[in-house]
């Protein structure tokens, strides 16, 4: 599997280029890659026995490639039900990895002048993926049904914030039943 580019490479946000159609000849992008992200929603508790939501929202603008917010999800997949119990937490992924990154490569070793087209046909091939958050867009959304254990969402959150590109805002939100 061919390396990553570092995380700063796709931070700012760019113009979104993601034309991807059921019909193949209306691709603006050919060849897209898979989204990465295996599930979007997990965990048993219903929707009308939700009592608290945890948002983690984030701070700036900014691009999320798909690696960082599957990297979190599998995180709260593995400590929510270790800390919290299975029943008793929903977590949901709020952002959607629309957003394709491509890369223009040029070879850059000895003898390789062949290889390079320079800026001729330099669209770029794709990459990956990013969701393009915007100053307090919602990423991940923990819903509870105990106010109890709030704090132990928060201390979670606070501890995969090193997987984002940014820093994050934590949010309490009350539901009126």
């Amino acid at each position: 599997m061919a390396k990553l580019k570092r995380a700063r490479c796709w931070r700012y946000l760019e113009r979104p280029y993601t034309r991807i159609s059921r019909y193949k000849q209306k691709n603006f992008i050919k060849g897209a890659p898979v989204c990465m992200i295996a599930k979007f929603e997990d965990g048993n508790l219903k929707p009308e026995d939700t009592k608290v939501k945890v948002h983690m929202v984030v701070d700036r603008n900014i691009q999320i490639r798909q690696n960082a917010i599957e990297a979190i999800r599998q995180q709260l997949a593995k400590i929510l039900p270790e800390e919290l119990g299975v029943q008793n937490y929903r977590y949901i992924v709020r952002g959607y990895p629309h957003h394709i990154l491509r890369e223009n490569k040029l070879a850059g070793t000895n003898k390789a002048e062949r290889l390079q087209t320079g800026m001729q046909l330099a669209f770029g091939t794709p990459v990956g993926r990013a969701y393009q958050a915007y100053k307090g867009d919602v990423l991940f959304t923990v819903n509870l049904n105990d106010e109890k254990l709030v704090d132990k969402v928060k201390e979670i959150f606070e501890s995969l914030k090193s997987k984002l590109p940014c820093s994050i805002n934590i949010v309490v939100e009350k539901v009126a039943n």
